[in-house]
């Protein structure tokens, strides 16, 4: 879950040694860990003195990753254990989530840019939702509606996210972590396909969002039905992240956004090809036989 550098003198050389806090894992087991079991000499076997001089530097370096990454306590306990409660206290373990570098990207990424009108593909467990709410909330926007009502009958909130399996598959674990975080009432659930959900939202809202998450079905045909709506629904300027973009089927659709479509690719910092961030450079106006093979 961390990795922190920890520098040791060896053979007269400054080294940096790497200590695993694997998840789940507390920093101080991960300290005794690594001095026991891992490195004995360099903590001079196990010297109480110098695990505890260990223990603090780890500690201090731990934090400082912890308030980068999680901009919430519910995000922070979920990504860290690996595990999430749902509302009958059953204990599930956490997978189809972003991981806490690229949350905290499109967090950064919709503050830094003062978004005011997001949508996602996809919700599952809600961390992505969890990331795009808290910006929400630390830019001081605010709904009318009571702090964790769950009415989705408005597509006038702040965000949108679209999941036709939440209360289903997903057992509306995303929408209980988005109240455990009191962040329920500035998301607007839409259960239905995307591809019946975003032509409505196009008819009515065209042109009114700074960015959409793109994370649903992966399968060409339905990832291009995303972006083709999205595309009419983000704003001269605005966004499309797509996520798990190493997936030939997703590579597809953004070869056609940036060959045929008036789109650039942005560098995101993340160093990884999972997710790719997009830009719209204006409205589409090809001519209708225009057409470059990608």
């Amino acid at each position: 879950m961390y990795s922190v550098s920890i520098p040791f003198e060896i053979d007269g050389i400054q080294q940096q040694v790497p200590l695993i806090i694997h998840a789940g894992q507390s920093v101080a087991d991960a300290v005794a860990t690594f001095c026991i079991a891992d490195r004995p000499k360099l903590c001079d076997n196990n010297n109480e003195a110098v695990r505890l001089q260990i223990l603090d530097l780890v500690t201090t370096i731990v934090n400082s990753q912890r308030e980068h990454l999680y901009p919430n306590e519910v995000l922070r306990v979920m990504l860290e254990t690996k595990q999430i409660t749902n509302a009958a206290g059953a204990t599930i373990t956490l997978d189809s989530n972003v991981a806490p570098d690229e949350g905290k990207y499109i967090y950064s990424l919709i503050k830094n840019n003062n978004m005011t009108r997001t949508l996602e593909v996809g919700m599952a467990n809600g961390v992505s939702t969890l990331y795009i709410a808290q910006a929400h909330h630390d830019m001081g926007h605010t709904e009318t509606v009571p702090r964790g009502h769950a009415d989705d009958t408005s597509t006038t909130r702040h965000h949108v996210a679209i999941d036709p399996f939440q209360s289903t598959q997903w057992q509306s674990i995303g929408s209980f972590n988005l109240m455990k975080a009191n962040l329920r009432h500035l998301v607007s659930l839409i259960e239905q396909e995307s591809h019946f959900a975003l032509p409505h939202l196009a008819m009515h809202q065209a042109g009114m969002y700074d960015l959409c998450f793109i994370d649903g079905m992966h399968l060409f045909d339905y990832t291009l039905i995303d972006f083709y709506y999205s595309d009419l629904l983000v704003k001269t300027n605005g966004y499309i992240v797509f996520d798990d973009a190493h997936m030939p089927s997703v590579q597809k659709v953004i070869s056609h956004a940036l060959s045929n479509r008036a789109w650039r690719k942005i560098e995101n910092g993340l160093n990884n090809k999972r997710v790719i961030t997009l830009q719209k450079l204006k409205r589409d106006d090809r001519r209708w036989d225009y057409h470059v093979d990608f």
